[in-house]
């Protein structure tokens, strides 16, 4: 059981992390005017924030596991797709991770493995959506992309 705690506390960091990411991200995309893109990825943060509270630090409670976790340094990026690419990135690597953690927690807690599951299911979503905006970008070029959109 050791494992799939440390799991629930490595998968908390990596939430914390993204949150953290998107939170900069967010606001990074605000002030630069491109307000749809900030609600995009405001989107992305909302989900890190209600994972890691109502559902990674639950379970962790339930398990009587200590709920610390330091999130990682956020990165400024001040174009469009370099936040996607990070973004991707990011996402990504969870995602790897939390395949990982489902194969271990289903060999000692049903209940950790269904929880990293649904996990693995939102992140593959999100992962799909940025790869959709990035060939959007990579076919449009970045500023068609983002003057394609400045009234919304």
């Amino acid at each position: 059981m050791a494992s799939v705690i440390e799991n629930l506390q490595s998968a908390a960091q990596m939430e914390a992390s993204l949150a953290g990411q998107y939170q900069l991200d967010v606001q990074t995309m605000r002030y630069a005017g491109i307000k749809w893109v900030s609600h995009f990825l405001k989107k992305f943060y909302a989900d890190a924030e209600c994972w890691l509270r109502d559902y990674i630090m639950e379970r962790m409670t339930e398990l009587g596991a200590e709920l610390t976790y330091q999130a990682d340094a956020v990165v400024y990026n001040g174009g469009v797709k370099d936040i996607m690419t990070l973004a991707l990135k990011n996402e990504s690597a969870v995602l790897t991770a939390y395949e990982g953690f489902y194969e271990q927690a289903m060999e000692k807690d049903g209940h950790t493995a269904h929880l990293f599951q649904h996990l693995i299911k939102w992140r593959a979503r999100h992962v799909a959506k940025l790869r959709a905006q990035l060939a959007l970008i990579a076919g449009l070029g970045e500023s068609s992309y983002i003057g394609g959109r400045l009234d919304d």
